[in-house]
This record gives structure tokens, C-alpha cells and sequence, in this order.
């Protein structure tokens, strides 16, 4: 068990494949219990599944904490007694935990890197993967297999990035820099208009659940967050959502000016101005443009 803890009875998630189930029984060396604990080698059995199902590389979870990506940015250590320099787009094989997955790798900031140079990646893999931010990796070439590299998981779930453009190298140079808060601040910021979820936000950082949520209470608290719905988390950036304000003010003085003698433009025009902003943000928004 790499972290946290597992119960008898309780309902984990099998990655990739997305497979819940009850766990029914719980070994720790052989012997019977009802909880095992990281760093305890651990046999769990997963009630009406086989085990055929299960394939090596595949990770169980706590449902909702992990999520399968086909691409991982990372920093990346090439091997100084490699035998030629790494280019981009070359094909590797890609190991962390026990699974291989293979894929082409896309060199951020440059086109190769020498023996013994580090630099940032982006690896596009032919499988999905369960990784996490922290987690260490190492490459070996697609043939023959051999270790050349390693590094650090940086983001889990990443856009496809155009790897030479500036502001891609300074977002991989700052979550090489990030701290758990400031990780989280910076994936709300890019969700823009659409605000994010806390499902959708747990797999790309490694606070847990409790953390995420005291995380999100404190960002609350300074401002910088607004609950779009509670129950599920969804929160969006206070300057996303001052961006959409401005929008609306802009909108609605547009109308008034063509339509002066209307009481007020009908909601259902105003959201389809909006075409990108989803129903609960919507909702949201109006709520804040009514205070205003």
C-alpha cells in the first residue's frame, strides 16, 4: 500500500479501468485484518471481480482521487552515460509503479538534450496511465531497452502544449516551484470561464480530499474563490468570474442603448451570449451581478 489506508467493506476504484468495488477481504502478510496501512505489503480481494480483471499497472484508490491521463508533464534528468542526446518526438517506454506504458515524448523549451542536461517534458503516451504530481518516473528508449532518463510528475491531467512558446516553459517552471496551495490556485485560474470541480481537482494534486477542501475554504476566506455549488466543490477564480461580471455590465448597457424602451433583456438571451459558461456558473453569476 503506497498511502493512506484501506478498510474492509469499504468501496475503492480500480484505475484505469474505472471498476468499483467492495473490498471483501484484506490481507497483510497472510494474516486477516480489517485495515491495512501504507508501507504494509497488502492483499485485497475485490468482491464480483475476478482476477483476470486486474492487470499489472493498474492502481486502487479511494473512488473520485485518481484518474487515468494519456499525457503527463514532468521534469526530466537525462542520464549522463546515455548513448546518444534525447530529440523530441522520440519513442520511449515510460515506468512508474509497475506499469510500462509506451509513447513519444515532446522536449519543452528545446529540440534535444544532451547526456547529463535536464529540461522539461511533456510524455504522450499510448495508454493511459494513474499518476500523481511527485511521483518519479524513469524512461528507457523504445529500442533497444535501455535506461536513459528520469524525473518528477509534475501535473497529471495537462493540456496539449505547443512545447516552444514561452508561457508554456514558465507554467512547467512554475509547478516545479509550487507548493499544494499554490498548485491549486493556478488550476483554478486556467479553468476560466467554466469554474472547476473538486472531482476534478483531486486528481491533479496530492493533498487528499481534506486538503483540498480546507484549501478551497481558505481561498474563500482572502476572496479569491466563489462557491459556484458547495455540495460538489465547484468553485471558480473570483477574477474568471469578475471577467464575466464586466461581460454582462457590457452587455447589458449595449441593450439598454438599443432597446430603451424595453424593461430589461430576458435571461435566456443574456445565457446565450454566454454559450461557454455552464448552467451552475450561470446561476452564480447572476446571483453576484444582482449584488452589484
Amino acid at each position: 500500500l503506497f498511502s493512506g489506508r484501506v478498510h474492509l467493506d469499504e468501496r475503492i476504484m480500480l484505475h484505469p479501468k474505472n471498476i468499483t468495488a467492495r473490498v471483501r477481504g484484506l490481507q497483510v502478510h497472510g494474516e486477516n485484518v480489517k485495515e491495512a496501512t501504507a508501507g504494509q505489503r497488502t492483499a485485497i480481494n475485490l468482491q464480483g471481480q475476478d482476477k483476470e480483471t486486474v492487470e499489472r499497472g493498474d492502481v486502487l484508490a479511494a473512488p473520485d482521487s485518481l484518474a487515468p491521463s494519456y499525457m503527463v508533464d514532468a521534469t526530466l534528468q537525462h542520464l549522463p552515460n546515455s548513448p546518444r542526446p534525447l530529440k523530441n518526438r522520440d519513442r520511449i517506454r515510460f515506468h512508474q509503479g509497475t506499469v510500462e506504458a509506451i509513447g513519444r515524448i515532446a522536449l519543452i523549451g528545446t529540440d534535444r538534450l544532451q547526456p547529463g542536461e535536464s529540461g522539461y517534458v511533456q510524455l504522450r503516451l499510448e495508454r493511459p496511465v494513474v499518476v500523481r504530481p511527485e511521483d518519479r518516473y524513469v524512461l528507457r528508449s523504445y529500442s533497444p531497452v535501455t535506461t536513459i532518463s528520469g524525473g518528477k510528475v509534475l501535473e497529471s491531467h495537462p493540456p496539449k502544449h505547443r512545447r516552444l512558446r514561452p508561457e508554456v516553459l514558465k507554467r512547467f517552471e512554475a509547478l516545479d516551484k509550487a507548493d499544494d496551495a499554490t498548485r491549486v490556485r493556478l488550476f483554478l485560474h486556467e479553468a476560466g470561464s467554466s469554474g472547476i470541480p473538486q472531482c476534478d481537482l483531486l486528481p491533479r494534486t496530492v493533498v487528499g480530499r481534506k486538503g483540498l477542501i480546507e484549501i478551497l475554504a481558505n481561498f474563500e476566506k482572502e476572496g479569491t474563490v466563489i462557491w459556484v455549488d458547495s455540495s460538489s466543490g465547484w468553485s471558480i477564480h473570483q477574477k474568471s468570474l469578475e471577467a464575466l461580471q464586466s461581460k454582462v455590465h457590457d452587455y447589458l448597457d449595449h441593450f439598454h442603448r438599443e432597446n430603451p424602451l424595453r424593461p430589461g433583456l430576458p435571461k435566456e438571451e443574456l445565457r446565450s451570449r454566454l454559450p461557454n459558461v455552464p448552467e451552475k456558473v450561470f446561476g452564480t453569476l447572476l446571483r453576484e451581478v444582482g449584488k452589484t
